[in-house]
């Protein structure tokens, strides 16, 4: 079992990445979508985001909703075990685990099961400021315009992120600045006692 985990749960755009990477520095941090992509190039399926979709909705109808939830507790738990192979710092070596990237109760439930402690939270930012972040940073397969934005929205609202979203334990607001955000999360930390 996994002793304590950070769920990062927010929609595309919140500054989910952003959390994570400050995360870094004093825990094991796992983006779901960065597994699911590990899995397609294991299998030779080329990653886009038409074939990340289809991936995604065919191992969920196979498997169920929560499998994308198991695939990353396989990878926590076999990290956990060769830990001095990842050469990581002592601060790093607690068994601290933050998960990126929840999409579904369903994937909820099953860390639920696995987590001995386990924190919710929400990263929040306005549609807006989500939509004018991704313009900016211009990843494959986000929207190149409003209509995009807000047909790719509903398509994540199929998959269960709406419900997800309803059960944060904390929500942290980012509509402001970089540096803001940073403030944030460094108070955050703080607040958990993690710095």
């Amino acid at each position: 079992m996994i002793e304590r985990a950070l769920i990062i749960i927010g929609k595309k755009g919140s500054g989910k990445s952003v959390f994570c990477d400050e995360l870094r520095k004093h825990a094991l941090v796992y983006e779901m979508g960065e597994i699911v992509k590990e899995i397609m190039k294991e299998r030779n399926i080329e990653i886009t985001n038409e074939n990340l979709r289809a991936f995604m909705i065919e191992e969920r109808k196979k498997n169920g909703q929560e499998i994308f939830a198991k695939y990353t507790v396989k990878k926590i738990e076999s990290d956990l075990k060769n830990l001095k192979k990842l050469n990581m710092d002592k601060n790093r070596q607690k068994n601290f685990i933050v998960i990126s990237g929840v999409r579904s109760l369903q994937e909820l439930t099953y860390f639920r099961k696995k987590i001995k402690n386990m924190l919710i939270i929400k990263i929040w930012a306005n549609d807006e400021e989500r939509f004018k972040r991704m313009m900016k940073r211009k990843k494959e397969g986000e929207p190149k315009n409003y209509e995009e934005f807000l047909k790719q929205e509903e398509k994540e609202k199929e998959v269960g992120i709406e419900e997800v979203l309803k059960v944060a334990d904390i929500v942290i607001e980012n509509n402001g600045s970089l540096k803001d955000f940073k403030r944030k999360i460094k108070t955050f930390l703080k607040f958990i006692n993690i710095v």
